[in-house]
């Protein structure tokens, strides 16, 4: 309706997940690398949780895009299927024979079925979309696949996308077999202030767009009343480009947004940061993840119980987590103590294991006082990198990597501190290695 009234080729703001619309922050570029990266090094159970709106479909519809012919994916929109009705979804969606009369019969022809693919070189992914609707019968009947493995690998990846009540639903007692097996959980936050306004402006370019038609204070507005969620943004930004081709102007103000939102019945977030302290108190997390992954120490689920239950009460923003431990520890009985400290320890290690310094010769991106290089890496380990370059740097100079994943265009950041400058390069040491980075780079040394 009013595409030539602001000369664009498309309507920038419709709810779709048309792919050419796909705007990915540093949030999203995140999750899909460390969502691909679990599928392909076959970690088993992976979730993604965040509020309605989020663009939690958005991401799943650009991870499965992004896999490639080698990858089978099976998504299952809405779980609230019979046993049977659900199982022969799963067969339909992989092309697999549906000749089956029972459950035994399906997991029969099913293990055959991930074998084969597995010894051809496929992975196969099952997607649950809407996976808050999940009650624990089928939850169990979906960890009972997960078993099939060959040659101690996983023959079957299993995705849950969910809001974030399925956390509530995971941290119960009963399902707490299959709380255990999530080896990455990330939770997608809304958007800031800067990344509505990068979100707006990338859609109307997008679209056709030289001009973004909306002020300053208008993208302020947009983000108050949206909260920082893509759908909201959509529906806001749509019906104030209506407003404005209906009364002949082409710049939305913060006036418009504001009687657009109050037209739409859209409440502004008075004090966003509480209402999310509120939330994190409320819902909490399986693991620790506020916009961040969480990789799950593969212990067994005897070993794991005591520390499982105990961290199930911790904040997940980490502010006091030292003192909330001290104090959950002195609560214990002596024996749970002793317990407890054993399973902390081993994770103390994993976090401080030195993976093979690996020899190579790869480009890498990184930054630092505000200068943008690519130069190669000659040597990569755990605690930091080798980089050969003819620039001139000094030590103790601040430095950003981006770190590339194998064979895709996926990558991470790691931030480290020039340790030594000679003039063929410079060595780096990473600061903070957390458990994700301490994976990624092994995934990426195994790989190279």
């Amino acid at each position: 309706m009013y595409l030539s009234h602001y000369n664009l080729k498309r309507k920038p703001f419709q709810i779709s997940t048309d792919p050419e619309f796909l705007w990915m922050g540093e949030k999203h570029k995140e999750a899909l690398a460390i969502l691909k990266y679990g599928i392909l090094d076959n970690r088993g159970f992976l979730l993604l949780t965040g509020d309605v709106g989020t663009g939690k479909t958005t991401l799943i519809h650009a991870l499965v895009n992004s896999l490639g012919e080698n990858t089978l994916v099976a998504m299952l929109p809405d779980p609230d299927l019979e046993l049977f009705d659900f199982l022969r979804y799963i067969a339909n969606s992989l092309n697999m024979d549906q000749s089956f009369q029972s459950k035994g019969e399906f997991l029969i022809k099913f293990r055959r079925f991930l074998i084969d693919k597995y010894k051809n070189g496929k992975k196969v992914l099952l997607i649950i979309d809407e996976a808050q609707r999940l009650n624990h019968e089928q939850l169990d009947e979906i960890r009972v696949l997960s078993n099939i493995e060959a040659q101690n690998t996983k023959l079957l990846n299993i995705f849950f996308v969910g809001q974030d009540e399925f956390n509530d639903i995971l941290l119960e007692n009963k399902n707490r077999a299959l709380r255990q097996r999530i080896t990455i959980n990330y939770n997608i936050d809304p958007l800031t202030n800067s990344e509505t306004e990068a979100y707006v402006r990338y859609r109307l370019k997008t679209a056709g767009s030289r001009e973004s038609f909306f002020d300053i204070d208008a993208f302020h507005e947009i983000h108050l009343f949206s909260k920082g969620y893509p759908r909201l943004v959509n529906i806001i930004c749509d019906h104030a480009m209506l407003t404005g081709y209906v009364r002949g102007i082409r710049q939305i103000t913060s006036d418009i947004i504001e009687e657009c939102a109050l037209e739409l019945q859209i409440q502004p977030s008075q004090n966003q940061k509480a209402q999310s302290e509120v939330k994190e108190k409320q819902s909490p997390k399986v693991g620790h993840s506020m916009g961040t992954a969480v990789l799950q120490p593969d212990f067994s689920e005897q070993a794991m119980e005591p520390a499982i239950n105990a961290s199930l009460t911790l904040n997940s923003d980490h502010s006091g987590t030292m003192g909330q431990l001290l104090a959950l520890i002195e609560n214990l009985s002596e024996d749970k103590q002793t317990e407890l400290l054993s399973i902390l320890k081993k994770w103390e290690s994993e976090d401080k294991r030195e993976f093979k310094r690996k020899s190579c010769l790869v480009p890498i991106d990184y930054s630092s006082s505000d200068r943008a290089f690519r130069d190669f890496v000659q040597n990569l380990s755990i605690g930091g990198v080798f980089i050969e370059t003819r620039e001139s740097f000094s030590v103790g100079q601040a430095i950003t990597l981006l770190l590339n994943m194998p064979d895709s265009q996926d990558h991470f950041k790691v931030s480290g501190e020039i340790v030594r400058a000679e003039p063929l390069g410079i060595a780096v040491k990473f600061k903070k290695v957390t458990r994700y980075q301490a994976e990624m780079v092994k995934f990426i040394t195994d790989r190279l």
